[in-house]
């Protein structure tokens, strides 16, 4: 890729428009022959930005914690002993979204990402946690001793 024909298109793309951004884009991709896509990978490598803003709520979850636990413990409560879930996140929402431990409802499959992110999926309850055996660094880092009383014969 062409570093001179990048730069001259970041200049003309300064005093463009949104609007008039992309068509320019799209000439552009079509003269060398590569996407938009592409296009715009380049013009970012070389340092240009579009100018707009971030979301302001971009990275919030849009349900609390507690709220995602108690969709969570709904969903734990209904398991059966063989392991079977017997309550889907959209199910366990409008219940909870019922009992007025929710303030808005989402899409179920927000809310089973929203779970997995935290931890409180139903695959990742159900996991074992990790254990591992102590380990140090030398032999007498640490030592083991028996606090109880015995008597000794």
């Amino acid at each position: 890729m062409d570093v001179a024909v990048v730069r001259e298109l970041m200049q003309q793309l300064t005093g463009l428009g949104r609007g008039e951004r992309d068509k320019h884009v799209a000439d552009a991709a079509a003269m060398l022959g590569i996407s938009k896509v592409t296009l715009y990978r380049h013009l970012k490598k070389q340092g240009w930005t579009s100018g707009r803003k971030a979301r302001a709520d971009k990275g919030k979850a849009a349900l609390s914690d507690e709220e995602l636990q108690a969709i969570a413990a709904m969903q734990r409560a209904t398991q059966r002993k063989n392991g079977k879930d017997m309550m889907s996140a959209g199910d366990a929402q409008a219940i909870a979204a019922a009992n007025g431990l929710l303030e808005r409802e989402l899409h179920p499959a927000t809310v089973n990402r929203l779970l997995r992110r935290k931890g409180l999926s139903v695959k990742q309850m159900r996991r074992d946690t990790p254990h591992i055996n102590l380990a140090t660094s030398h032999p007498n880092q640490m030592w083991q001793i028996d606090p109880s009383y015995c008597v000794l014969y």
